[in-house]
């Protein structure tokens, strides 16, 4: 069919070997294998629309999964859980639909890499300052325990 990834033995050994390191990088970052997978799913030559469609499910799955975690060990609290997540609701509601609207308007779908690509250069940028200025003000604490963080750290809680 139009669109689809053409598999074959030494692409699906690059896409293994992409995908692996992707995915040890996404744990590492601690962001979501979603805005990883997405340029790689480009660079597959996945349909744009598809690759979208696939990351963002990827995000809302992992994201999904990290407030369950944190609901079940008491580090959320279910108000804020339930309020953030309807307005994260409303806010892919109102993307999707600005998106399909933008690429009928512009009649390409290559506005949406541009826009996953703005995306992850703006989450990569904020990545980069929150923790700048977390270590400024911490300095390096090292992996806080599950329990709650110690040392100097804990100062800033």
């Amino acid at each position: 069919c139009e669109g689809d990834v053409v598999w074959n033995e030494a692409r699906v050994r690059h896409a293994c070997a992409v995908v692996g390191v992707a995915a040890i990088m996404a744990g590492l970052l601690g962001v979501g294998g979603g805005m990883v997978l997405g340029p790689i799913f480009l660079e597959l030559q996945m349909n744009p629309q598809v690759a979208s469609a696939t990351s963002t499910l990827m995000v809302l799955l992992m994201s999904s999964c990290t407030i369950a975690q944190f609901l079940i060990f008491g580090m959320l609290d279910g108000s804020f859980a339930t309020w953030y997540c309807f307005v994260g609701v409303c806010g892919a509601v109102v993307g999707t639909k600005g998106a399909k609207a933008l690429v009928t308007k512009l009649g390409r779908t290559s506005v949406l890499v541009f826009i996953l690509a703005v995306l992850l250069l703006g989450s990569g940028l904020l990545m980069v300052v929150t923790g700048s200025v977390q270590l400024s003000r911490t300095g390096l604490t090292g992996f806080r325990p599950l329990c709650g963080r110690a040392g100097a750290a804990a100062k800033h809680d």
